[in-house]
């Protein structure tokens, strides 16, 4: 059996590794649709919730519509029997704590946030620290320009609705918007309320994070072979073009002497 020719064999590669840059954009997009898709319904679902609730309540103002949805989140999700340690990394979606009852604040304020955004009011998580407690809230805008914090747990620190700025009655003396702090143990930002436009919608929507995840890596690997045809055209493009008379000519260097 013939050896394969260094041509053939580096013609084989190249085309192994279109077929294996082709793979990996059709995978990518296949699981950034799939997680878009899950994403939908949980939206969809969330957002039945939170109208139903605040249909139930009669609630007709921003004030009345919060308080629904707290004392709902209140009344229906519990830490019982959820685990501290083992949850996913990304913690569990808001549509998973209303349909099974079970979840921890970062698990509550995660359903207040998406309901009250459904329902047209900008909310989104806070992390209060007050020595030795860590807790999370959800913090509110008010058409008016109020900050209202809402703490939807079970076991509420913060029974009432209260503003930003009463934080430190609650004996909590730092808040942030951003748990950078707790992955160094210790307050590495200034107090802040930190909320860039779109960060809160995929920071508290696992599936629409991972989406974006698979889209963003879909595009860069079709990036990079689009790039790298490119690059290949214009080198072919500036080759030196061979004279026709010169095709099939030997050179008399080279010339072979019967």
């Amino acid at each position: 059996m013939t050896e394969a020719s260094p041509e053939s064999r580096s013609r084989l590669l190249a085309n192994w590794r279109v077929y294996f840059g082709v793979a990996i954009i059709l995978v990518t997009l296949v699981l950034g649709i799939s997680e878009a898709v899950s994403q939908h319904r949980e939206s969809r679902y969330v957002a039945e919730m939170a109208q139903n609730i605040v249909r139930q309540a009669n609630a007709s103002d921003e004030t009345s519509t919060i308080i629904a949805l707290r004392d709902y989140l209140r009344r229906n999700v519990t830490r019982d029997n959820y685990p501290v340690r083992g949850r996913p990394f990304l913690r569990d979606t808001a549509a998973y704590a209303l349909q099974t009852g079970q979840g921890r604040c970062g698990e509550s304020t995660r359903a207040f946030v998406n309901m009250a955004e459904s329902l047209g009011l900008h909310a989104y998580r806070l992390y209060i620290e007050g020595l030795p407690l860590e807790h999370v809230v959800a913090l509110v805008r008010l058409n008016d320009g109020r900050q209202l914090l809402v703490d939807s747990t079970d076991r509420p620190y913060i029974q009432d609705l209260v503003e930003l700025n009463q934080l430190e009655r609650y004996h909590f003396n730092y808040y942030s918007s951003i748990n950078l702090h707790r992955w160094l143990r210790r307050p590495s930002l200034p107090a802040n309320t930190y909320d860039p436009p779109g960060l809160s919608y995929f920071y508290e929507n696992p599936h629409a994070l991972k989406a974006l995840f698979y889209f963003s890596l879909s595009l860069a690997c079709a990036g990079l072979w689009g790039l790298r045809f490119a690059r290949r055209y214009v080198r072919a493009s500036r080759a030196p073009a061979i004279p026709a008379s010169a095709v099939g000519r030997q050179s008399p260097a080279i010339a072979t002497v019967d």
